[in-house]
């Protein structure tokens, strides 16, 4: 039976210990996609073009994963364990004990359990008519810059340092071990390197021509559906990946990179918002990945160009944001 040690480390039975959420603890930010500008000449045969954008912000932390981690001794380890929990007492064995356990979990499966918190905002032209922009105000018009409203463009957040739970269930100790085992839980988490929390925003920019409100808002909900399937997906494909804790020392940002594997960009690339909506020009999207780092003295700002290969037709167009800590 998985009974739990509270965050306190008050021993409840045996079975998992949660530790106290470390890294990046209440890490408040605030990320933003800024402004949007046309550069050379706009398809439109009026001179004016009309863009819409669809955004979702996304993070990989304590708030909605915890990480697993199964205690799976081998004979020998149950021994070496066994020696050393009968002579806890003896000076220097209960650090022994520890470090020792510390080196046996940095081998275990990495278990991402929970799912990422996103926030898929509204699509911004679902409030306007054909003859006004999706931002607010009149169509594009050549070199136009017009600021992305916040309400789709800007995420108030804070990052929580992952929790970590040690599942003693298959580790094959019994009795007064498994008793002192289960009682340096607390002490064994703390000094685990745990993967670092990690966010971003992916989002799709479009231009609209023939298309009605109906068709993008469906097209939006199948953007929508998987780009949530692919974030979803992450922490059990490192899970069934059988991705160890270990790699989440040598590599940082292990999270992260699996997230540009994935490349969420690809879950809205051009065809796909093309084969949804015939009418309507799919004009880029990008997938934008930080992490605590990114938080230090020279917080990243980040512009995106799309059709720079065809200026003189549809016009360049330069979607700019940034990254800044506080709420």
């Amino acid at each position: 039976m998985k009974t739990s040690v509270a965050r306190s480390g008050t021993r409840s039975g045996y079975g998992t210990s949660r530790a106290v959420p470390r890294a990046a603890a209440n890490l408040s930010f605030r990320l933003e996609l800024s402004t949007l500008k046309l550069v050379g000449k706009s398809k439109d045969t009026t001179g004016r073009s009309e863009p819409y954008l669809w955004v979702a912000f996304y993070k990989f932390d304590g708030a909605g994963i915890r990480i697993v981690l199964p205690l799976e001794l081998s004979g020998v380890q149950i021994a070496e364990i066994t020696t050393l929990a009968l002579a806890i007492l003896v000076p220097g064995n209960r650090d022994k004990l520890v470090n020792r356990l510390v080196e046996i979990l940095l081998d275990a499966k990495l278990v991402l359990s929970g799912s990422p918190v996103t926030s898929f905002r509204p699509s911004v032209n679902e409030n306007t008519d054909a003859s006004r922009s999706v931002f607010g105000g009149e169509k594009f018009s050549r070199d136009e810059s017009q600021p992305i409203p916040a309400a789709h463009g800007r995420w108030s957040e804070s990052l929580l340092g992952f929790e970590v739970d040690i599942d003693l269930e298959s580790s094959g100790l019994v009795g007064g071990v498994l008793d002192t085992v289960q009682s340096l839980l607390p002490d064994v988490a703390v000094r685990l390197p745990l993967p670092v929390p990690v966010f971003g925003v992916a989002y799709a920019l479009l231009e609209r021509d023939l298309s009605g409100k109906a068709t993008i808002a469906a097209a939006h909900r199948a953007f929508n559906d998987e780009l949530s399937a692919v974030l979803n997906g992450i922490g059990a494909e490192l899970s069934l990946a059988g991705a160890k804790l270990r790699d989440a020392q040598t590599d940082p940002e292990l999270i992260a990179d699996r997230i540009r594997q994935k490349a969420l960009a690809a879950a809205i690339a051009s065809r796909d918002i093309g084969s949804v909506i015939h009418r309507d020009d799919a004009l880029g999207s990008a997938n934008h990945v930080f992490t605590p780092a990114s938080l230090g003295a020279s917080a990243p700002a980040f512009t995106d160009v799309f059709d720079k290969a065809d200026t003189a037709n549809r016009g360049e167009w330069h979607l700019s944001g940034r990254l800044a800590p506080g709420a």
